[in-house]
């Protein structure tokens, strides 16, 4: 649980070892955490009938990380809870959106990961 409660049952997720920033998990690490963040999140839902969820996390001071250690926040969302996750949106071009998916498609190292991210997130047409 979370002694900051934005909404009732707000939970943390928090590693057991020191791990500062996503870009720091193992993939074993990230899959086991973010597995374990699904069945809670299913719990949160049950037992307080949220009508929906935010699951945030932040790495990097210039993403707002103040605790620099790995750890996700489930926010559940209620109607009218007046919580805001606000930011504008810029329509990119096509072919500037194709160009980044490509640029990050060529840096996934998927050498020693059974679950291709390549796979999941395919190079775009």
């Amino acid at each position: 649980m979370s002694v900051d409660q934005l909404n009732p049952y707000k939970v943390l997720v928090i590693t057991r070892a020191h791990i500062e920033t996503i870009f720091d998990l193992s993939d074993r690490q990230a899959a086991r955490i973010f597995q374990a963040a699904v069945k809670i999140c299913r719990a949160i839902r049950e037992a307080s009938g949220c009508e929906g969820l935010n699951v945030v996390q932040s790495s990097g001071q210039v993403a707002q990380q103040d605790v620099f250690h790995f750890h996700l926040h489930l926010v559940p969302r209620f109607s009218g809870d007046n919580i805001l996750l606000s930011w504008e949106n810029t329509q990119a071009e096509k072919d500037a959106l194709n160009r980044m998916a490509e640029e990050i498609h060529l840096r996934i190292d998927d050498k020693n990961d059974s679950t291709s991210a390549k796979a999941i997130c395919p190079p775009p047409d």
